[in-house]
């Protein structure tokens, strides 16, 4: 049986929280989340730094798509080549599984707004009302349901 975790570390050490992952978890290593280091290492904003061609800044509301990257772009890409080269130092040898968590199309589709500031797309919004109605439609699941429940086909 394989163990693995998902989801954000608390602190700042990148290199810290990789050495512990790696004691705790050696089979399937995740590549540790560090929110409270900015915005940079949070979930949208490090799965906008792997993004090429397309520019992203920040405003108080959330990302936006621009024109050109923007220095919270850049810091974001700069965050994930320190992170790599840490990594690629501190798992000399390591010959297991490393596994990498981004944030998917959906999600960035839900969480960056569009230059003029409109929200998100209206295809994404349709989308979204149709998969709330397909949820509250199926026998008792729900998004807020715990027990096995799968998500009903639409």
């Amino acid at each position: 049986m394989r163990v693995t975790a998902a989801g954000s570390l608390p602190g700042t050490d990148f290199r810290g929280a990789l050495t512990a992952m790696t004691e705790a978890l050696p089979e399937v290593l995740p590549l540790p989340e560090l929110p409270a280091r900015g915005v940079a290492s949070q979930l949208v904003g490090r799965a906008l730094g792997l993004i090429d061609g397309l520019g992203f800044d920040l405003q108080p509301a959330g990302w936006r798509l621009t024109p050109h990257s923007t220095a919270e772009q850049r810091r974001a890409r700069a965050q994930w080549r320190n992170d790599l080269d840490d990594t690629e130092e501190l798992l000399q040898g390591f010959d297991q599984t490393l596994k990498v968590g981004v944030a998917g199309p959906w999600t960035l589709a839900a969480c960056v707004e569009r230059p003029m500031g409109t929200g998100c797309s209206p295809t994404t919004a349709r989308a979204a009302r149709s998969h709330r109605r397909c949820w509250r439609a199926s026998a008792g699941c729900g998004p807020n349901s715990v027990a096995g429940c799968r998500a009903p086909r639409c």
